[in-house]
């Protein structure tokens, strides 16, 4: 009883086992299985029969999966005595090779399906066989074979494609498919000359350049579900040529059918890209209407067209050809013009007579701008109704015959191509005015701003003349100036002022004469320095002009100046200004030193050496400043009580604080604590006046500039770096002045005194001969007021104001003098002088700055 529970759970267990791994196959294939009744498993239970084995492979299916051909079932190893039945089953294609998904359907079932023949219904899915097996005395058992690859069917019907279109560059092909049977899908491949056209996969194709020469096809592959790529070849096309330029335009001509005109070829709307070319027609004209063929005009190919006589008559017409890169010129012509005929001048305006109506003036026609241009004028002139000259030129000199006569010209133009015409121009002869006493300003007050200027008419004749007067700035008139005076403005600085008188008189020519004065600026002090020169104004304002690379104008620029410009923030209260090399100081009334320009050497006093294009105050001299004065490389300043202190560059012991060490900001000058009552910086030297009225030098010493014989050899160069009296100058010395080299004073009986550097004269005593000790220059010992000396020229004030100058160049015919000469500035009265880098300047009695000599950067 045990032993046959025991065989009993065997084989259910067995049965079990069975059940899940035919489930498992079904599962995986998509075919369900019809599940055991509970009256079979009673059976099972009751009935104990063994189930059969199927000890072969699982069922394949033979063949090409294709509708119309045969699939064939193959079983391998299968128990022999068996009976098959075969269940064909198709469904939709699994991503997994040998399955297939649900849903499927049963297609066939019996032992006779050994093989299933696809139909078109089948297309597009996959095939599975189930195989069940039976034998009397077992239960049934089944296999299931893996899915087929999709069935495929092959186009019934595959047209060859075809091609519409023309193969010329700029037209488009188009590909017609046809009609597929079954349906398809089309894709396109284009090819030139067989080769396939990279990128072109659409039904059309734009026709290229490139292809020019070839012949265009295209090949249509048609595709589907299960349905087998099939390509269809379309004919080839002719060869592709160029195609002629798109355009409808039709030319046409603008301008007026007339000989003497230009007509314009107006070629209408073409394609981007056309150029044109042009061929002009004519051809006769009978009872207004265009006959013949249209004839050639001779180099007439241009877009314009002037119309000469010779087409007089004729209709015009115009061709123009369209050519663009890649196509065919294509030629349209225009309609045919009116009939030519002979056209006339066109004239701007009346023609003018220009020029002064009197005796003895030449009268010049202007016959104004005529067209065509292509002409030439005759002149014919009366004298009221009288003819009495014709001339191919515009120019007529007025006679005696004329004065009181109007006269008139015809001007006459000719050109072959119109017809002639004539203009008119008229003009009355006058008398004219003399005059034995020419306009004038008046020359007192001087034209400085702030003073009136009075003009005066001058004596004319005829007596009985009247006149209006003007007066103009610049050639601007000034609004309501209409008298004979006129107040100088600010904004008339540096300008020209015209007075201008007009005679009225009936009969006679109303020409205006001027007279002419500059304005400036009242001057007090002028001071020339290396290639730059500063003034300071009556009213206090420092104004310089020249050269600025280092800013030594002040104005804020590096600009070159040709005319006295402000300097920044010293327009008022400024009471000294001193130009240097390339630098400039100034002294307010207040006391305060101010310096700009060059710093290289520290010579402008601000504790730097970085250069200043607009005013700085100098380290601690905000106050009590009496003087300053400015060298070539340092500086000077005279303060109240009489000391001395100087800064800049120091090589030479030129400040005088007994070193040769740079000072960038004020330094006390040894000695020089108290007394002094001015100073002078010239190259690389410096002097004093001190108390007593002597004078003591300072500095460079190689060829006298200190007056004396002072000073150490250093390096071979002979200097002092303290204050050493000059050789005879112990007292009475009323004025100094330290140039480049060289030295001058003024005595007490007004007698100049020199030394210093001499060979271009510049000591003025009749020689050339370099001195160290002051000399007497010649000429000069008496009548002296100021001197200056500057880059190797001196010069001198004497007391009744007039200027003498020695030195570089101050010879006749620019030679140098070692004397005084009055040449160069003659005897007029000057209020002002100072000598720089050759050049001199002075003030004038009217207030004026007059500068004479070099003049590289307007100085």
């Amino acid at each position: 009883m045990a032993r046959n529970l025991s065989l009993r759970r065997w084989r259910d267990a067995r049965k079990r086992v069975l059940a899940v791994a035919l489930a498992a196959v079904v599962v995986a294939v998509g075919i369900s299985v019809p599940s055991e009744s509970s009256s079979q498993a009673a059976t099972f239970q009751t009935y104990v029969t063994p189930r059969l084995q199927v000890n072969g492979d699982a069922p394949k299916i033979l063949g090409t999966p294709k509708v119309g051909q045969t699939l064939t079932a193959q079983l391998t190893n299968w128990t022999i005595g068996s009976t098959f039945v075969y269940t064909w089953a198709r469904g939709a294609c699994s991503a997994i090779p040998g399955q297939v998904v649900g849903p499927y359907t049963t297609v066939a079932t019996g032992s006779q399906f050994v093989t299933y023949k696809p139909t078109a219904t089948d297309r597009g899915k996959c095939f599975v066989l189930r195989v069940d097996v039976s034998k009397t005395g077992y239960d049934s058992n089944w296999k299931v074979s893996s899915a087929t690859t999709m069935v495929m069917q092959d186009f019934t019907t595959v047209p060859t494609p075809a091609i519409s279109g023309i193969p010329q560059v700029g037209q488009t092909l188009t590909a017609d498919p046809l009609t597929w049977v079954p349906a398809a899908t089309p894709s396109f491949a284009w090819y030139a000359d067989s080769v396939v056209i990279s990128g072109q996969t659409a039904n059309s194709l734009f026709v290229a350049a490139e292809y020019v020469g070839k012949t265009i096809s295209v090949v249509v592959t048609g595709r589907g579900v299960g349905l087998t790529d099939t390509p269809s070849s379309s004919r080839a096309t002719a060869r592709v040529t160029y195609g002629p330029v798109p355009t409808t335009a039709i030319p046409t001509i603008e301008g007026t059918a007339a000989s003497g005109q230009t007509l314009t070829a107006n070629p209408g709307t073409w394609s981007p890209g056309t150029f044109f070319g042009y061929q002009w027609y004519q051809q006769p004209v009978m009872f207004g209407i265009p006959t013949g063929i249209p004839v050639a005009i001779k180099d007439a190919t241009r877009s314009t067209l002037f119309v000469t006589s010779t087409l007089v008559g004729y209709a015009l017409s115009v061709r123009v050809t369209g050519a663009k890169y890649q196509y065919l010129e294509v030629t349209r012509a225009s309609n045919p013009t009116e009939r030519i005929i002979k056209g006339d001048f066109s004239v701007s305006a009346n023609p003018t007579i220009s020029g002064r109506p009197v005796v003895g003036a030449t009268l010049t026609v202007d016959p104004k701008i005529w067209s065509p241009t292509q002409y030439y004028f005759s002149y014919s002139w009366s004298r009221g109704s009288t003819a009495f000259m014709n001339s191919s030129v515009p120019d007529y000199t007025v006679q005696a015959a004329d004065l009181g006569k109007t006269l008139t010209v015809a001007v006459t133009g000719k050109n072959s191509n119109v017809n002639d015409k004539t203009t008119y121009a008229s003009i009355t002869i006058l008398g004219s005015f003399t005059t034995t006493t020419a306009p004038s300003i008046a020359s007192t007050p001087a034209p400085n701003v702030g003073n009136t200027l009075i003009g005066l008419p001058g004596s004319w004749t005829p007596a009985s003349t009247q006149f209006t007067y003007r007066w103009l700035v610049d050639g601007v008139p000034v609004p309501n100036a209409q008298g004979t005076s006129l107040t100088l403005t600010p904004d008339m600085l540096y300008k020209n002022v015209d007075f201008e008188v007009t005679p009225v008189l009936s009969g006679y020519f109303s020409e205006p004469r001027k007279a002419r004065a500059y304005v400036r600026e009242p001057l007090s002090t002028i001071e020339a320095g290396g290639d730059h020169s500063c003034a300071l104004t009556s009213l206090g304002a420092v104004k310089c002009w020249g050269l600025n690379s280092s800013g030594q104008l002040g104005d804020g620029t590096r600009t070159n100046r040709d005319t006295p410009t402000p300097v920044t923030d010293l327009t008022s209260n400024v009471a000294v200004v001193s130009a240097g090399e390339a630098h400039t100081c100034a002294v307010t009334v207040s006391g305060a030193a101010y310096c700009w320009g060059s710093n290289a050497n520290g010579q402008l006093g601000d504790g730097t050496q970085s250069d200043r294009v607009s005013p700085v105050q100098v380290s601690g001299l905000g106050s009590g400043v009496v003087s300053i004065s400015a060298g070539s490389q340092s500086t000077c300043a005279l303060l109240t009580g009489g000391s001395v202190m100087c800064w800049g560059e120091n090589r030479y012991g030129q400040i005088g604080d007994a070193t040769t060490t740079m000072r960038t900001i004020p330094t006390q000058v040894v000695g020089l604590t108290s007394g002094a009552k001015s100073v002078s910086v010239g190259g690389s030297f410096a002097c004093a006046i001190t108390s007593g009225d002597a004078v003591w030098c300072w500095g460079v010493n190689t060829v006298g500039q200190l007056g004396s014989s002072a000073g150490q050899l250093v390096y071979g160069t002979l200097q002092q770096s303290t204050p050493s009296q000059a050789t005879g100058l112990s007292s009475g010395i009323r004025a100094i002045s330290a140039g480049a080299s060289s030295a001058c004073a003024v005595n007490a009986t007004g007698g100049a005194l020199c030394w210093g550097y001499n060979s271009y004269g510049t000591v003025g005593d009749s020689t050339f001969v370099t001195r160290n000790a002051p000399t007497p220059v010649t000429g000069l010992a008496s009548g002296v007021s100021r001197v200056s000396v500057g880059d190797g020229v001196s010069c001198a004030t004497q007391q009744a104001g007039t200027v003498t100058c020695w030195g570089l160049k101050q010879g006749a015919g620019g030679a140098n003098a070692s004397a005084p000469s009055t040449t160069v500035w003659g005897t007029s009265s000057y209020l002002g002088l100072s000598t720089g880098s050759n050049f001199t300047c002075v003030i004038t009695s009217a207030s004026w700055h007059v500068c004479r000599g070099t003049n590289s950067y307007v100085k």
